[in-house]
């Protein structure tokens, strides 16, 4: 490994969150990634635990049970309450596999940044491993000429005088 490659976070990088001190880990680590705020921090748990499938079997569950406590408990306004638990359900699982999208967007959109992160970190190794190399081979050549032009001389006298005597 060069000089210039990127290395891996080291363990020294932190960040203070609501629990103390915790490491900060995968696209905390890019530039250009602000801080969250606690509003920030409450809107991505409650992305969280709404947009999860455990949300949306607990709410397909309270669907089934207030459908079957709705049907039981009022006969005379059953259809019209009974239309009311279940767009209300059908609303939660909604919400629900909309919070999963935007969850998973979010950690695809992550994933991109942090791969071209680590593009970009790999390319500015490359490029700075190229350019040593190109002043390593300018010097090489520069030796190289002044040997060339310092035994060049003599061999041309040579000639010179072999041409005159011939």
């Amino acid at each position: 490994m060069s000089k210039h490659q990127s290395q891996p976070p080291s363990s020294a990088q932190h960040r203070l969150g609501l629990v103390g001190l915790r490491r900060a880990e995968g696209w905390e680590l890019h530039p250009g990634v602000r801080s969250a705020d606690g509003r920030d921090r409450a809107a991505d748990l409650a992305r969280d635990v709404l947009g999860s499938w455990t949300f949306a079997v607990v709410a397909a569950a309270l669907v089934v049970a207030s459908v079957v406590m709705s049907v039981r408990r009022d006969h005379a306004a059953g259809a019209a309450s009974l239309l009311n638990v279940v767009v209300s359900g059908l609303v939660l699982l909604e919400l629900s596999v909309v919070l999963m999208t935007a969850r998973r967007s979010d950690e695809m959109a992550g994933e991109v940044a942090l791969f071209e992160l680590e593009s970009d970190r790999r390319s500015a190794a490359a490029v700075e491993d190229l350019r040593d190399e190109v002043e390593r081979l300018r010097g090489d050549l520069a030796r190289l000429t002044a040997r060339l032009q310092t035994s060049a001389r003599p061999i041309d006298e040579t000639r010179q005088t072999d041409e005159t005597r011939g």
